[in-house]
C-alpha cells in the first residue's frame, strides 16, 4: 500500500518568534515492514509515517516531527484504510490528532539553540 501525500499550510505555534504563523509541511507515506520485523509476531502489514516539517524561516532551520503508525493485520479494519482515496482509518486519524496537539503545544524555549544571542 505505498503512497505519498503532501500538504502545506501555515500553523500558529505557541510562543511564535518572530512570526505568529510558521509554515508547516506535511507528508504521509507508507513503508513495508523492515527486515527486522519480518516473520515476528505482530509484524505490521505496513507502517504509515506522518512527517511534519516546521520551518523556522528567520532561524534558517527546520524541525521535523515524525509519527509512525504500524498497521498489524487483525488489529485494524483493513476496509477502513484507503489512502489513495483519502480514507485514513482510526489509527491514522488518532495520529493526526496527536500531530495537531504537538503543533498546538510546540514551543521553543531557548532561541539561542539556533545561533541567536
Amino acid at each position: 500500500m505505498p503512497t505519498t501525500r503532501t500538504r502545506t499550510r501555515n500553523h500558529k505555534l505557541t510562543n511564535p518568534h518572530p512570526s505568529p504563523h510558521t509554515p508547516t509541511y506535511n507528508l504521509l507515506a507508507t513503508s513495508p515492514p523492515g527486515a527486522k520485523q519480518q516473520g515476528r509476531a505482530n509484524e505490521p502489514e505496513f507502517v504509515a509515517i506522518m512527517l511534519t516539517l516546521i520551518r523556522l524561516v528567520d532561524q534558517k532551520t527546520d524541525i521535523l516531527v515524525t509519527i509512525n503508525v504500524p498497521h498489524v493485520i487483525g488489529q485494524y479494519d483493513e476496509g477502513s484504510v484507503d489512502l489513495e482515496h483519502g480514507k485514513m482509518g482510526p489509527l491514522l486519524e488518532q495520529a493526526a490528532r496527536w500531530r495537531e496537539r504537538v503543533l498546538e503545544s510546540f514551543e521553543v524555549r531557548d532561541w539561542g539553540l539556533f545561533g541567536e544571542e
